[in-house]
């Protein structure tokens, strides 16, 4: 008769959800539980005296074999997943937890086998390896360069493209800061541009940028990128999606097409340049004349020196109109009268024209937040197309006032804005191309570029305003620009930029460091400061100049304040050369100079390290009064 003890240790084993089994040590069934029947589909004599290899995927006993030979009195316990053949065909997936019971010599008795079904766990681990193979599949296939970043810019992971663009390993990118892959190596400008960008992101904010690097074939390559912040449930940002795409190819195309576009609107131009730039010359000439006879006779008159710095500043800022036209660049911004800006624009625009112009400028308007060379170009396109709409002549009404945008009156944010309108009586535009008179490229003059308004649109919207037409047939066309009014203040005018420094002259102190390439403007400006109180050292290079800043720094005379020239020929200026300095002197203090004011350098002085930035050219006034200002804070 069983005892109540075997009874109660089988009844425990046959109330179990797991099927169990006991087996010889050559794989023999001893015991079946009531579980492993009716999961099997077999009655328990039908497997008791037999091999549990029929029970299993033929393709992997040979696995199992291997694995159970793995038990010892060391290694008691081995766990193994392996598909099972069930009595009606059915393959399922399950789990073998295997214990071994061994003899006194050490050598395997028994097995005992406690298993349950992982089929859904099995299927669901599949799907997902199938999803994340087709994820890999697009991640690597796509054109973009994609990387996902820890909040901290840390590189998570990578896909084909930006590796093959980077020219190296994944593991040379992964776990690693994005700013210091080798695409960035060669500028530490660039990588501090980066950083700064994604410590934005890591705020929440998404950006996106145009920028220059060098791929792992040393060519620069234009890229279009965004960083978009990737939160967790609570809303914190979890992950930073990095997506570049090289667009140099279509840079050059439209850079191309918008040189075409450049050269037509200088021919229009070119004739009231010429005349304008000839009176301003000749008004310099007969002044350093005047001043030359009244020094041989002992006496020089103050106001011809006047005159002659006002047509100077003059001719510097018809240099800056047409630098917009051949250069371009990322937006200078200062507050500016835009009345001043419409009228000096005009005068421009309209000479040599057949145009009639009507201004009416309503009083007191306030400044706006803009570049003045862009914004000049967007009138001068206005006009240009206003011309070519009246070949024969005819009147052109400009109006500027003030407006407000209320919430929901449009995609502009409510607020206080300027008006401007530009209205010719020319022949219109007809009802289906209106929705296109904006696009790049699109035209329907036979010489025209399709790029001028296209211009306009994209320089408009990138100071945060907008530019609408009405039009009908026949009855002409009126340009609508909307731009935000500044905050309050006073704006930066015209006659400001030509007026001629205070004839107290403007004093300071301190050891300068000047780094420019032109002999003649490097003694003059070393003069010019000497005479004003400051110490000057000259360099034609940012080489020579990082020779000077560490012999200075020494003997312990570091230099207050350096002057690079941004761009210097036969050797290294502007972010070059403060990258040299920055190796003596973390904490050099530059100011950068430049003729292009219209460069990304002279946009970005402040991401890029400068303390200020010096368009060319500056009065005495001007730069005395920077060096003051930052030595005070130092």
């Amino acid at each position: 008769m069983p005892s109540p003890s075997k009874d109660l240790h089988r009844s425990t084993l046959e109330d179990q959800t797991e099927f169990i089994s006991r087996l010889k040590a050559d794989g023999t069934f001893l015991y079946v539980n009531e579980v492993f029947c009716r999961y099997f589909g077999r009655k328990s004599e039908e497997l008791i005296g037999h091999s549990w290899q029929p029970c299993a995927h033929p393709e992997d006993v040979a696995r199992v074999l291997q694995e159970l030979s793995a038990l010892s009195p060391e290694n008691p316990v081995v766990v193994i997943e392996n598909r099972i053949v069930l009595e009606d065909g059915h393959i399922r997936w399950a789990q073998f937890t295997n214990r071994g019971f061994f003899g006194p010599d050490g050598k395997l008795v028994e097995v005992q086998s406690v298993g349950r079904d992982i089929t859904d766990r099995k299927q669901a681990e599949e799907a997902l390896r199938a999803s994340e193979e087709r994820f890999r599949a697009i991640f690597d296939a796509t054109f973009q360069f994609i990387g996902l970043l820890n909040p901290e810019g840390v590189v998570l992971e990578v896909n084909q493209a930006a590796l093959e663009f980077c020219g190296v390993p994944r593991e040379e990118l992964v776990g690693k800061p994005l700013w210091e892959n080798p695409a960035r190596r060669h500028s530490a400008a660039s990588q501090q541009k980066l950083q700064n960008y994604i410590a934005r992101a890591r705020r929440g904010e998404f950006i996106r940028f145009n920028d220059e690097v060098h791929n792992h074939r040393g060519q620069m390559v234009s890229l279009d990128i965004s960083i978009k912040p990737q939160c967790d449930a609570q809303g914190a940002v979890a992950y930073l999606l990095f997506e570049s795409r090289d667009i140099t190819a279509p840079r050059l195309q439209h850079e191309e097409r918008l040189n075409t576009a450049k050269l037509e609107a200088l021919g229009v131009l070119a004739g009231g340049i010429a005349h304008d730039l000839n009176n301003i010359m000749m008004c310099i000439s007969l002044n350093l004349e005047l001043i030359r006879l009244q020094s041989s006779r002992g006496a020089v008159d103050e106001e011809r020196i006047t005159d002659a710095l006002r047509n100077v500043m003059r001719a510097s800022d018809l240099s800056k109109r047409l630098l917009t036209f051949a250069k371009g660049g990322d937006p200078v911004l200062a507050r500016l009268d835009l009345e001043e800006v419409v009228r000096s624009a005009l005068a421009l625009s309209l000479t040599g024209s057949n145009l009639k112009p009507t201004l009416n400028f309503s009083p007191n308007l306030p400044p706006v937040l803009g570049d003045q060379g862009q914004l000049t170009q967007v009138i001068d396109h206005l006009v240009i197309n206003a011309r070519d709409a009246t070949p024969k002549g005819g009147a052109l009404y400009v109006t500027l006032s003030s407006a407000q945008v209320l919430p929901g009156d449009g995609l502009l944010p409510p607020g206080s804005y300027l008006k401007l309108e530009v209205r010719d009586e020319g022949c219109g535009i007809s009802r289906e191309n209106m929705g296109r008179i904006f696009d790049p490229y699109f035209t329907t003059k036979p010489s025209g570029s399709g790029i001028g308004l296209a211009t306009c649109f994209s320089t408009v919207r990138r100071h945060g305003g907008s530019i609408t037409v009405a039009s009908e047939p026949s009855k002409g066309a009126t340009f609508t620009i909307l731009l935000p009014a500044a905050a309050e203040g006073n704006a930066t005018t015209l006659a400001e930029k030509v007026s001629s420094p205070s004839s107290r002259a403007s004093t300071g102190k301190g050891r300068i460091l000047i780094i420019e390439d032109d002999v003649s403007l490097r003694h003059a400006l070393s003069e010019m400061l000497g005479l004003s109180g400051f110490h000057v050292t000259l360099a034609d290079k940012g080489e020579t100049g990082f020779t000077q800043y560490r012999k200075a720094l020494r003997a312990g005379k570091r230099f207050d304040v350096v002057l690079i020239d941004a761009t210097i020929s036969g050797g290294r200026g502007g972010v070059d050369a403060l990258e040299l300095l920055r190796r003596a002197d973390p904490k050099v203090c530059a100011v950068i100079m430049s003729g292009y004011s219209q460069s990304g350098v002279m946009a970005e002085w402040q991401e890029l390290g400068f303390r200020s930035a010096l368009p060319k050219p500056f009065t005495c006034e001007k730069v005395v009064s920077i060096l003051n200002r930052l030595m005070a804070k130092k």
